[in-house]
């Protein structure tokens, strides 16, 4: 036959008694240790096996009214520690990052850089080109007719060039020429346009080797005097070598031109 105990009304008190006690010391500030001393006064043991009550052990003194009541802890709110892939708890709390200083070297003063642009020449000569006299111009002698006429003379010029044939930039021979005057006498002088280079001829000096070229300059080549004027122009590509050129010249006399003997003088140059 089974038998049923129910809890009498002594066994239920201090069960009671503790629940006001935990409750109070949860809602009342200080009331920690005013729930224990009322449990503790209350409390009159749990039965045991045989219905026995076990005395229940003394709890802490209560404390004195003038003691001052302890300070409220506040709840620790549990914070979610998120799990890593694969791994274990991975802690969320950021860590303080230090930043590292990098030395930078000193910067050291560089020139700005600056680009000029050069124009290079097509042809760039490696050797030099040079003009001489060679046979100058006699003294112009007439016979004066009362008419106008128009005397001739000749001169020679040698020029050499020594740059290579396939860096040859060609040259250009350079003439002036001073006015026609009676020897002794400055003021008895021809017109300034009195002279006019009638022809060139050009031919390879005795013993050089030469290339052909060709003359950019057209004849009869009117000159003023005093004024420089080119008198043979080889193309780039040419004129290597060394070339004797025989120049013949118009003069025109007037018929009121002074008896004597003419003469000038004249200078040649030699230029890329």
């Amino acid at each position: 036959m089974r038998r049923s105990f129910l809890p009498s009304a002594t066994q239920c008190g201090p069960v009671l008694v503790l629940f006001v006690a935990i409750l109070w010391g949860l809602l009342t500030p200080g009331g920690n240790r005013q729930a224990l001393a009322l449990a503790a006064s209350a409390a009159v043991g749990t039965p045991g096996a045989d219905g026995t009550p076990i005395p229940a052990r003394p709890g802490p003194p209560a404390p004195s009214p003038s003691d001052p009541a302890p300070p409220a802890v506040p709840l620790a709110t549990p914070e979610a520690t998120p799990l890593a892939m694969g791994g274990g708890p991975v802690s969320a709390t950021p860590q303080a990052t230090t930043p590292t200083a990098v030395a930078r070297p000193p910067l050291v003063g560089i020139p700005s850089a600056r680009i000029t642009p050069t124009a290079t020449p097509t042809r760039i000569p490696s050797g030099e080109v040079s003009v001489a006299i060679v046979r100058e111009m006699s003294p112009l002698s007439f016979t004066l007719n009362g008419w106008d006429q128009v005397a001739t003379t000749t001169m020679v010029v040698v020029v050499s060039d020594t740059a290579p044939l396939e860096r040859q930039p060609g040259w250009r021979l350079l003439l002036t020429i001073d006015q026609f005057a009676v020897a002794g006498a400055a003021t008895r002088v021809l017109p300034t346009d009195a002279v006019a280079v009638r022809w060139a001829s050009v031919a390879c000096a005795a013993g050089a080797e030469c290339s052909e070229f060709g003359n950019e300059v057209a004849y009869p080549l009117p000159m003023s005097a005093g004024e420089t004027v080119p008198f043979y122009v080889a193309a780039p590509g040419s004129g290597r070598g060394r070339y004797s050129i025989t120049l013949t010249f118009e003069v025109r006399v007037p018929a009121t031109a002074y008896a004597g003997s003419y003469a000038t003088k004249i200078a040649v140059e030699a230029t890329r």
